[in-house]
């Protein structure tokens, strides 16, 4: 029996058929993100595209860990940051293939998605959010930044510090990292230099402190926060005259916080005192410190330096009163502790 041959019909759908395959391809290739959803299930697109459903946030701390007082990417993170956007189910887009390629941990193909001649949604946070992840991930740094910048991601590192700033030591550390990485990512976000510069303040890295409150004060948009954050460098450079002038002045602006403002007055004018004691002008610094303490009488250090004067002048009695609140405000505090022991023998021995 003669085989028949595809002919006529047959034939023209065979060709039609390829031409088909053929154009799909091409058409895939050209539009960069369609090709790399081909690889993926229909199950998992459905998913992924119900995931980015409205209502969703930005939530970096899936993908960002803090390990010694390092940021670190979790790279086990299987779960998806979102944001919300409504895309429609019958088509995949550009984003939720770039999610999808990303979640499967194919780097190459989110990489190649974003260089793609098709348009991508250039106002999506989540599109420059794992834009900077993937670069992050090649380590291709400044181009992480960049793109974390452009998808408001300082505002959720500088969260992720700020919960963590209250805690143990390193949780601290951490939260220097997450600050830190926040000004890196936006460096005219003010609100990082400034969380920053008070946790490193409170930890005692007073020198790096002062230059993170110089950059605040040249970032700040309004003349209030420019002083009162200019204040603090001086005073952690121990300029105190200039820090007594800055806080003078950002008292004066209607916005300010008085009972704050003045609190760091008074710590600045105690800090003069101090500095008039070692000069050894004991009168001036006797004063100075009574001006300080009645703008900031729970500040134990400037009971410390009140008591230390009082003995310099030889009223032993006034001294020890002083080195009493002292030890009351500053309970815990070794080094208070340690000198208010050493300094009280004298006046007993000296009687």
């Amino acid at each position: 029996m003669k085989r028949s041959s595809a002919t006529g019909p047959a034939r023209k759908l065979y060709t039609t058929q390829v031409l088909l395959i053929l154009g799909t391809i091409t058409l895939c290739f050209w539009q960069g993100p369609w090709l790399v959803a081909k690889a993926f299930s229909n199950v998992e697109v459905v998913r992924v595209m119900r995931a980015l459903g409205d209502n969703t946030t930005l939530q970096p701390d899936r993908f960002f860990l803090c390990n010694d007082g390092k940021v670190e990417f979790n790279s086990s993170a299987t779960t998806l940051p979102l944001v919300g956007k409504h895309l429609e189910y019958e088509r995949l887009s550009a984003r939720a293939a770039i999610l999808l390629a990303y979640m499967h941990g194919d780097y190459l193909s989110v990489k190649l998605a974003i260089e793609s001649r098709s348009p991508h949604p250039t106002n999506d946070p989540l599109f420059f959010y794992i834009t900077g992840l993937t670069m992050a991930k090649q380590g291709q740094w400044q181009e992480a930044l960049v793109a974390w910048r452009r998808a408001g991601l300082e505002t959720a590192l500088h969260r992720m510090g700020k919960s963590r700033a209250f805690g143990s030591s390193k949780d601290i550390r951490c939260a220097i990292a997450f600050y830190r990485l926040a000004a890196d990512v936006n460096p005219e976000y003010v609100p990082s230099y400034v969380s920053l510069g008070y946790v490193l303040w409170n930890t005692g890295e007073v020198s790096t402190a002062a230059r993170v409150f110089l950059q605040a004060s040249h970032k700040s948009l309004s003349d209030f926060e420019r002083y009162l954050y200019l204040g603090h460098a001086y005073h952690l450079m121990g300029h105190y005259q200039e820090a007594v002038d800055a806080y003078t002045k950002a008292s004066e602006y209607p916005q300010a916080d008085r009972e704050m403002v003045i609190r760091y007055l008074g710590q600045a004018k105690l800090g003069l005192g101090r500095q008039l004691y070692r000069d050894g002008d004991y009168q001036a610094a006797l004063d100075m410190i009574q001006i300080g303490l009645q703008l900031a009488p729970a500040d134990a250090y400037g009971q410390l330096y009140l008591a230390d004067v009082y003995l310099a002048l030889g009223d032993c009695q006034k001294a020890v009163d002083a080195y009493g609140k002292a030890l009351e405000l500053g309970i815990g505090d070794d080094f208070i502790r340690s000198v208010v022991k050493n300094n009280v023998a004298k006046c007993v021995m000296g009687r």
